[in-house]
């Protein structure tokens, strides 16, 4: 199997992709496991980013191949055209192979809505402090070991992202969207498990 060097980040709403090697003929596309949305193929150009709403893990999957040809209905591997989702169905399933290399399936949880959860809350501090000219009441006590918490699991499933220990950043990140009472504006965080609610 052939590897690309590659870089997943995250900017502004934005997942983006950029390939660190020779970037000709690869084909990107994203889906995420639980949900079982996917992404259409993109041929990658400089920085490929993919506009997502929803928090989630997200599997990144890089295809090389010299003679697909990108159509507008998928990607079109000898006479058939594939979607997403079916291409990597029929490369699973062996029923056709990309080049003389299997896809590059990179897994990643995409965070935006907990760090724009993390800014509302220390924007709600600030205001609470400016308020009562920084000292500290009932209301903004609670207000920071929200804040705390949230800053905490952002920060480990940031590191153990860098750190390349993935299964730790996704039980951080399944563990807080159980706490639906600190980001109770997000639709996908709307559960209780008793965190600060």
């Amino acid at each position: 199997m052939e590897t690309f060097r590659k870089e997943i980040y995250i900017r502004g709403r934005n997942l983006g992709v950029r390939i660190l090697d020779d970037p000709s003929n690869i084909y990107i596309f994203i889906f995420n496991p639980e949900t079982e949305e996917f992404s259409d193929i993109y041929l990658y150009e400089d920085g490929l980013e993919f506009e997502l709403s929803d928090d989630g893990i997200y599997n990144v999957v890089t295809i090389k191949n010299v003679t697909a040809q990108l159509t507008e209905h998928g990607l079109k591997i000898g006479s058939t055209e594939y979607k997403s989702e079916d291409l990597l169905k029929a490369i699973e399933s062996g029923v056709v192979r990309v080049s003389d290399n299997d896809p590059d399936i990179d897994e990643t949880v995409y965070i935006w809505n907990l760090k724009e959860c993390l800014a509302n809350l220390e924007l709600q501090i600030f205001k609470e402090l400016l308020k009562n000219c920084g000292s500290i009441n009932c209301k903004n006590s609670e207000i920071k070991a929200q804040r705390d918490f949230l800053f905490m699991a952002i920060w480990l499933i940031e590191n153990f992202l860098d750190l390349g220990d993935i299964e730790k950043a996704k039980m951080i990140y399944r563990n807080i969207q159980s706490c639906g009472s600190i980001c109770k504006d997000k639709s996908n965080y709307n559960k209780n498990c008793g965190c600060n609610g």
